[in-house]
C-alpha cells in the first residue's frame, strides 16, 4: 500500500532515475515508481557507510538535472542527505516509514523539504532505537 501511494505522490514528479538498496523490502518500495515511470532502478551498493554514500553521491550525479528516486532506510536517509550536502540529521526511527525528503541541489545551494505520503506511521511502541550508522 505504502509502495503504491509513494508512486501516486510522485506521479508529477518526472522522476528520471530510481535508486535503492538490495533489500526486498526498498525494491519494493521503489518498484511502482519505476514502473509509472518505464525506468529500471539501479541498485546501490553495499558496504561501509562511507563508501555507500560516496556511491550514492555518484550515481546522484550521474543523473544531474533529473529528479532521482532514492530509496532507503532509517539509518541510511540521513546519511545519504548529508553527503548530498543537505543538513546533518539524526537517523529515523525504525517505525517511521511515512517521511519523503526532497533534497533540491540547485547550483551552489541545496535545500531539504520534508512531506509525508501513504498512510501513517505505526505507533511508536517504544523508544526511538535507530540502528546507528555503519562507519
Amino acid at each position: 500500500e505504502r509502495a503504491r501511494a509513494l508512486a501516486e505522490y510522485l506521479k508529477d514528479a518526472k522522476v528520471g532515475a530510481v535508486l535503492h538498496t538490495p533489500t526486498t523490502r526498498t525494491r519494493e518500495t521503489a518498484r511502482p515508481a519505476a514502473e509509472r515511470f518505464g525506468l529500471t532502478p539501479e541498485i546501490i551498493p553495499t558496504g561501509p557507510m562511507p563508501v555507500v554514500s560516496a556511491a550514492v553521491v555518484n550515481m546522484v550525479q550521474r543523473h544531474a538535472g533529473q529528479t532521482v528516486l532514492i530509496v532507503g532506510h532509517s539509518n541510511t536517509v540521513m546519511p545519504w542527505i548529508a553527503a548530498l550536502g543537505g543538513p546533518q540529521r539524526d537517523n529515523l526511527c525504525d517505525h517511521q516509514y511515512d517521511g519523503i525528503y526532497t533534497l533540491i541541489i540547485d547550483g551552489s545551494s541545496v535545500r531539504l523539504v520534508e512531506a509525508r505520503y501513504g498512510p501513517p506511521n505505526p505507533a511508536q511502541t517504544a523508544p526511538c532505537a535507530t540502528m546507528p550508522a555503519r562507519p
